[in-house]
């Protein structure tokens, strides 16, 4: 309500205690007597809009506004608002309310305007801190309090840390113009978020570091499956490292380090994709081009296809060529069939689908293998063997010497339209074919199914298997 502003008795000299820490807005309305006067003392308005509301909320029509402060036993008030005699209403009114002080009137440039002083009496009424209703925080100790806090916020984990540090700011920042009452409620909230995080049990260093071990042992997966290559023997080292840091107990270096290691994995996991998407792409654009170009000057083209097409064409001109192969199945099923382009068309099905295929395998592999070690560190787990599980976790790097490039050699193959041009990397593939065949041909790899010794599992025959279908892909490709 507007009428609030105005301030009497206990308010009034509430705001006058404020007013000796920091400067405040205030306006003063005189009514029909001395006795009708009003006045109000603001910590957030400014002093011509708290001017404005007074003028409204008063019986009054002259008024005057500006900055109040309290030194001592005077009032200063610095007009930015002038109105004659005011000296001696407000002085009388401050009386009226049993907080007698002298008034002093200065211009907003520092001149005395006008002044009602005298020798007032050391008394609990001249006193305006008497009691302790409404009084205002001690400033020096809400900055000393503020120091404290900070120190505490600075020093927790980062997750409480990211939740109290803005609370803190925004009560700095009130402290910082001299509200100290904002900031002593958002201290308040800080110390009891605080005293709550205190009483919180700690979570255990032991489940902390199996998290890390469980995250490093993904890693390691990963990156055994990946090719040799300068970045995947960084990434091993890393790896070692990391090792380390668990055993040491350095939960910090080791959550850093596998946050590091992470985002090396997906950038190589990007790069190695990279190419092959993009030859996949340019063969798929290649075997769907003759028959949409018919398509689109032949007749009504089925709406669905230009549209589809169209986004296919952006997604491989932003480089998006994942994102456009997705789009091409679809393509495919719309665009009308014609003799152009489906003999490349039917070399492109076929690489795809051996694409999937060896990938599928590989995949399948991986979870064979591991489905080995869980069981050789289970027959084991009783038995003294330092660092079992890192050992056994090097079977995963048999697999990555499979990888000879066998997806990329099917994706040029697709990639490629001259069928003169397409025979010789056919006869590649089949070479890759024939690698991965002789070392599957090694007795590590033909003990490794039926005869490890611990669980039966189809890491051989998966491959195998599916070698037999690419093989067959490629006669037909040929």
């Amino acid at each position: 309500m507007a009428d609030n502003i105005i301030l009497n008795g206990a308010e009034l000299k509430k705001h006058l205690k404020l007013a000796k820490a920091r400067p405040l807005a205030f306006a003063y309305a005189y009514g029909p007597s001395e006795d009708e006067d009003s006045f109000a003392i603001d910590r957030k308005k400014k002093p011509d809009t708290l001017g404005k509301a007074l003028n409204a909320a008063s019986i009054g029509t002259k008024y005057a506004h500006g900055m109040v402060t309290v030194e001592g036993k005077d009032m200063v008030l610095t007009l930015h608002r002038e109105l004659p005699g005011l000296a001696k209403r407000v002085k009388k009114h401050l009386r009226q309310h049993k907080a007698p002080l002298n008034v002093r009137i200065v211009s907003a440039d520092g001149a005395t305007v006008e002044n009602d002083i005298e020798e007032l009496p050391d008394t609990p009424e001249t006193d305006t801190d008497l009691g302790n209703d409404g009084a205002a925080p001690d400033l020096s100790a809400v900055h000393a309090r503020a120091a404290a806090l900070k120190s505490a916020v600075a020093a927790l984990d980062p997750e409480p840390k990211d939740r109290l540090l803005p609370a803190f700011k925004k009560g700095a920042a009130a402290l910082n113009v001299g509200n100290a009452d904002g900031a002593t409620k958002l201290f308040d909230q800080i110390d009891a978020a605080l005293a709550k995080l205190a009483r919180a049990p700690a979570a255990a260093p032991s489940a902390n570091m199996e998290a890390l071990s469980k995250a490093q042992d993904a890693l390691r997966a990963k990156a055994d499956a990946l090719p040799n290559s300068p970045q995947r023997a960084a990434i091993l080292k890393a790896l070692d490292t990391l090792k380390d840091q668990i055993g040491a107990g350095d939960a910090a270096s080791a959550a850093k380090s596998v946050k590091q290691l992470k985002a090396a994995l997906s950038k190589m996991d990007g790069a190695a994709g990279g190419g092959s998407n993009e030859a996949a792409f340019k063969a798929a654009r290649a075997s769907l081009l003759p028959n949409v170009t018919t398509a689109l000057k032949e007749g009504t083209p089925d709406p669905r296809m230009v549209k589809l097409w169209k986004a296919f064409e952006a997604q491989g001109k932003a480089g998006k060529f994942a994102e456009a192969l997705k789009l091409s199945s679809a393509l495919e099923k719309l665009v009308p069939a014609g003799k152009a382009g489906s003999a490349g068309a039917d070399v492109f099905k076929l690489m795809s689908a051996a694409r999937k295929i060896w990938t599928g395998a590989r995949k399948t592999m991986s979870v064979e293998m591991k489905t080995l070690e869980g069981a050789i560190l289970a027959a084991c787990q009783d038995l003294d063997m330092p660092d079992l599980s890192g050992k056994i976790k090097g079977l995963q790097r048999h697999l990555s010497s499979l990888d000879s490039g066998l997806d990329a050699a099917l994706a040029a193959i697709a990639s490629e339209q001259d069928s003169a041009k397409r025979k010789p990397l056919v006869g590649a593939a089949e070479a890759q074919v024939a690698q991965v065949k002789s070392r599957l041909d090694t007795d590590f790899f033909r003990d490794l199914d039926g005869g490890n010794g611990f669980k039966p599992v189809n890491v051989r025959g998966e491959a195998m298997s599916a070698l037999g279908r690419v093989e067959a892909a490629l006669a037909r490709a040929a």
